[in-house]
């Protein structure tokens, strides 16, 4: 487990705070480097800071088997999360193509009801035009087409 502190590692605190000292003690003799070797350590402890990170980022109950595997690992998991964002970027452009469909259906069926409700509206209001006319005498009796109706059934 990595001590952290404020989402900082401590190992990567300590190497800048190694190299502050460093910097501070050089500057009595003129000369602000580091040693190659102690910069070369420091690297060294800081990339092993930076894998032990990853590792636990991929998969915190995972044990370490080595750098090579942890770069596996995040080569595989990187390689999922982008075919993920492909499939994700394809279903978000079906859903969106589907739901300008649903928009324009929706409109035009507001656009019906309003139609619609217009159309009641005008029958509502308009009086009855209705008038009781008679039937021609041709349909009364006898008509051919017309089955003959008994008076007492009548």
């Amino acid at each position: 487990m990595v001590a952290m502190k404020n989402g900082v590692s401590l190992a990567c605190l300590k190497t800048v705070f190694v190299m502050q000292v460093s910097c501070s003690e050089d500057k009595g003799k003129g000369s602000k480097r580091i040693h190659k070797a102690e910069r070369e350590k420091l690297k060294r402890e800081h990339l092993n800071e930076l894998f032990l990170d990853l590792a636990n980022a991929i998969d915190p109950n995972q044990p370490n088997n080595g750098k090579a595997s942890i770069l596996c690992e995040a080569a595989r998991l990187l390689k999922d999360l982008f075919s993920q964002i492909e499939s994700l970027k394809k279903e978000n452009a079906f859903l969106l193509s589907e739901s300008h469909y649903v928009n324009v259906e929706k409109n035009e069926l507001k656009e019906e009801n309003s139609t619609l409700e217009t159309q009641i509206q005008e029958l509502n209001e308009s009086p009855p035009n209705f008038q009781q006319t008679q039937l021609p005498s041709h349909i009364h009796g006898d008509h051919p087409g017309f089955p003959a109706v008994e008076p007492a059934l009548q």
